[in-house]
């Protein structure tokens, strides 16, 4: 089992110590199950847009440069994935390149199109959106906290008036997982923030495959008392964002009110209330 344990650099980095938990109520869910299944949901699209995202990223950069570009935003129409790259020229916006794929599964299925045109409705308003949290970001740094070598990505998720907005702490460091540091942010078509809120009051890392450790049955971390006390869709995105690359298959989210287990092989989650269980 893996635990925290404080860093220099105000992460709280997670190493390898023993630890058994016991239920004494394998039977309760004090948690609706579909509360329990929203939390998984919006946590699945968080990390299929994050991950469509980087592999169009990845594709676009193994054949073309990055260089006169300003952005880019992600999206599904119907089965289609679809990435755009724009450049801005004064106050308006321009798609330089268009990425779209049918199947995430295959890196190599992204069809690319490289005709300058004008962004449709949907995405002017997720360009707008994008550039209006990257603002924020830059000039609040009283609501953000900013770690050494960390940066955010932002997921943009459209609801049915509004957008939905997870920022998500990225790293260089490919052998830790990150949890913690990540924020939901609110708009509507304009790109006007309505609501923020810092989901995690501290960051913590987990090392995917830790040494000389073989197969770890599990990992865990804690919210504290200005958290929620149930897993947030943002830590359901980091397991099953990272899922493969791991060498757990359990994690623990312990709050003062609930203990959740979510397993990353079903992508399921028990929920059990604090207490039920002895370390």
């Amino acid at each position: 089992m893996i635990k925290a344990n404080r860093c220099q650099r105000g992460i709280r980095r997670l190493i390898l110590i023993p630890l058994l938990i016991f239920l004494t109520s394998l039977s309760a869910q004090p948690v609706p199950d579909e509360m329990r299944d929203s939390i998984i949901k919006e946590g699945r699209n968080i990390s299929t847009t994050r991950f469509a995202a980087n592999s169009a990223i990845a594709a676009f950069g193994s054949k073309q440069k990055f260089s006169g570009l300003d952005g880019y935003i992600t999206y599904k129409k119907g089965s289609i994935w679809i990435n755009v790259f724009y450049a801005k020229s004064g106050d308006s916006i321009l798609v330089q390149h268009t990425l779209n794929t049918n199947d995430l599964k295959n890196p190599g299925a992204w069809s690319f199109s490289d005709v300058k045109r004008k962004p449709s409705e949907l995405e002017g308003e997720l360009m707008k959106v994008r550039e209006a949290v990257l603002e924020d970001l830059s000039l609040d740094t009283d609501f953000y906290d900013f770690y050494d070598d960390l940066g955010f990505e932002p997921v943009i998720l459209p609801k049915k008036d509004k957008y939905y907005v997870y920022l998500m702490p990225t790293s260089p460091e490919k052998e830790y997982v990150l949890f913690g540091n990540d924020y939901l942010l609110v708009l509507d078509a304009s790109g006007n923030i309505q609501r923020r809120e810092k989901l995690h009051s501290e960051i913590h890392s987990l090392p995917a495959k830790p040494e000389g450790q073989g197969t770890t049955m599990g990992s865990m971390h804690e919210h504290h008392d200005d958290e929620s006390v149930l897993p947030t869709p943002t830590d359901i995105a980091v397991l099953l964002y990272n899922k493969d690359r791991v060498d757990w298959d359990q994690h623990i989210i312990l709050s003062k009110k609930f203990m959740s287990i979510f397993y990353l092989d079903q992508e399921g989650m028990a929920i059990f209330p604090a207490g039920s269980y002895d370390k």
